[in-house]
Parts: C-alpha cells; sequence; structure tokens
C-alpha cells in the first residue's frame, strides 16, 4: 500500500525524474487515496473491488520490482 499524495512529494524532490513517479513505479500493488499508511494498522480490513483484504504486515521492502529508477528503491 501506498498513498497517492508521495508521488507528488518524490516529483517535487527529484524534478529532473518527475515523470517516472506514478502509481506501481516503486512496485507497490494498491495506491490508497485520502489514507495514510501511518492510519493503517494490522488486522484492518477493506474492501478493494471485488476482493476483501486485511493487513497482515507493517514492514515493507521496496519491491524488486520498482521502475522509478530514481535510486531509492536498493537496485
Amino acid at each position: 500500500m501506498y498513498t497517492r499524495a508521495h508521488y507528488a512529494m518524490w516529483a517535487r524532490n527529484l524534478p529532473a525524474q518527475a515523470d517516472r513517479f506514478t502509481p506501481g513505479a516503486f512496485g507497490e500493488n494498491v495506491v490508497l487515496d485520502g489514507l495514510a499508511e501511518a492510519d493503517i494498522r494490522i488486522g484492518d480490513r477493506f474492501d478493494l473491488g471485488t476482493a476483501f483484504v486485511e493487513v497482515s504486515r507493517a514492514d515493507r521492502l521496496v519491491s524488486a520490482g520498482c521502475e522509478a529508477g530514481c535510486g531509492e528503491c536498493g537496485q
């Protein structure tokens, strides 16, 4: 999970690469609108389209699928 507002922060901090910061660029598979990661707790449940999901982990390493190419993805 990643909050959509974070993409704008990356674009401001790395303007030469701003076009790379789009949903999925960091390997995330869920992008949130109106809800911050800090507001989510283990055990929280959400309807996500036709799926019902439950948060089971709080730690997160950047995915090997990161395509932002900004040097911040552990590549």
